[in-house]
């Protein structure tokens, strides 16, 4: 892997924001340290690296046996009027397919949820058994697909803890 450098430490990212920048930052499993440490600047948590978002209930029938590729739809869009804001109608009744992990969020005011799991999703450690997950990251509607932030200058920050979004496969 190839290092970022030091132009990209959490520090300068947060100036590039304060300076009124824009930033997308879709997480992976294997995501940087530095800019984990940026998501948390945000209040944002990102999974520990090689964590994936399960969903027994709401898989996609190619998905394998651990059920890590979803299908997400209107349930997936918490009703909030940001989000209607945000996200068209056509967006949020449209089904998307989903395969990454889930990133936690603090309680910060400027925080804004966009995509979350269904209340039956979690993410696990992907080094573990399937069959004896015991201590999830995060469960249910706590475990944010996309998330945005605002700062006070209308600078933003957009957050997906999936690279697969990007893709059209």
């Amino acid at each position: 892997m190839v290092a970022l450098g030091t132009n990209l430490a959490p520090q300068n990212l947060v100036q590039f924001l304060n300076d009124g920048g824009n930033i997308l930052l879709a997480a992976s499993s294997s995501t940087s340290e530095t800019l984990r440490d940026f998501a948390r600047e945000l209040d944002i948590d990102l999974p520990p690296r090689d964590s994936y978002l399960a969903d027994h209930f709401s898989f996609h029938p190619d998905s394998t046996r651990n059920h890590t590729l979803l299908v997400l739809d209107s349930a997936n869009f918490p009703p909030l009027s940001h989000v209607n804001a945000i996200l068209s109608p056509q967006t949020r009744e449209s089904k998307i397919v989903y395969r990454g992990a889930a990133h936690g969020l603090g309680q910060g005011p400027l925080l804004l949820p966009l995509v979350r799991g269904r209340g039956t999703s979690y993410v696990f450690d992907g080094k573990e058994d399937l069959d004896s997950v015991e201590d999830p990251y995060v469960v249910g509607q706590q475990a944010f697909l996309v998330s945005g932030f605002q700062a006070r200058n209308n600078a933003r920050v957009v957050v997906t803890s999936s690279l697969d979004m990007f893709s059209d496969e």
